[in-house]
């Protein structure tokens, strides 16, 4: 609401009030001419004359209608000085509403793109629940899900790293490592690879809206595996040639430092995986 629609009624009488005193000053000023001029001046001696003894009302009158028109510059540019405060407060409101505005659809894009994270988490960990590994035994005990699984997959690249035939055969450990992979984990590719996969997913979608989240998701992602989990992206980074894990994401977010020496088959392995050369 404007300031001009704001007047009260005592405003609207004071001005009607000021109107009606100055008609009044203007009769009394004619007829008060009329009246006194025989009095002050005698008899009039004829319609010049007559008209003559009123120059002194339109002298008064002109000076009113000055006076009228400097206050009248006066309100106006007050007025306008009103109206230039209340374009200014109107478009500061504006710009405050531009501002929430501007907040609501970020807290928008935060809140989506947090329900989608954790539809992505939750989706990984239906896909590690899925995994299954099953030995050979006569009884149901064999029978493995999850990080079990995975457990026991990472169980059999250890054995086939110590194989006695393959130490035999290649001197170098990580050489070894990569033929026991092949030939533990490469038939079970079926397995552990759309849990790699997905993993690999979440790291880029974490990536590519970290911009408008603003929020360190990906060390929450990280902070979330397991020590196996853990112990099969590392391995994978390293003995599979083909692995689709965005290696300078991992680096950039410091996953190393999130891979402790005990999650891995020898301490000695933790030093074998460098993501960024020099």
């Amino acid at each position: 609401m404007t300031r001009n629609a704001e007047s009260n009624p005592s405003e609207t009488r004071s001005l009607l009030l000021a109107i009606a005193a100055i008609c009044i000053l203007v009769l009394g000023v004619l007829i008060g001419t009329w009246a006194l001029a025989p009095v002050c001046f005698g008899k009039i001696g004829g319609p010049g004359v007559f008209g003559d003894m009123f120059g002194f009302a339109n002298a008064l009158f002109s000076g009113l209608a000055l006076g009228g028109i400097i206050v009248a510059i006066l309100l106006q540019r007050t007025e306008l000085k009103l109206q230039r405060e209340e374009l200014k407060d109107t478009r500061a409101e504006l710009a405050g509403q531009k501002e929430q505005l501007r907040l609501q659809v970020e807290l928008g894009n935060s809140q989506k793109y947090e329900s989608a994270f954790f539809e992505l988490l939750g989706r990984l960990d239906d896909i590690l629940w899925s995994i299954e590994s099953r030995e050979d035994t006569a009884d149901a005990s064999g029978y493995k899900r999850g990080q079990d699984a995975l457990a026991y997959y990472l169980s059999g690249l250890g054995n086939w790293t110590e194989d006695w035939d393959l130490n035999q055969e290649y001197d170098d450990r990580r050489h070894r490592l990569r033929v026991a992979y092949q030939e533990s984990l490469g038939p079970r590719r079926h397995q552990i690879g759309p849990y790699l996969n997905h993993f690999g997913l979440l790291l880029r979608f974490v990536d590519s809206e970290y911009e408008i989240a603003g929020i360190p998701y990906h060390q929450v992602l990280l902070n979330q595996l397991s020590s196996v989990e853990r112990a099969i992206v590392y391995y994978d980074l390293l003995l599979n040639e083909g692995s689709g894990l965005p290696k300078d994401l991992l680096d950039r977010w410091g996953f190393l430092e999130h891979v402790r020496a005990d999650d891995l088959l020898e301490e000695g392995d933790r030093e074998l995986l460098i993501l960024s050369p020099e």
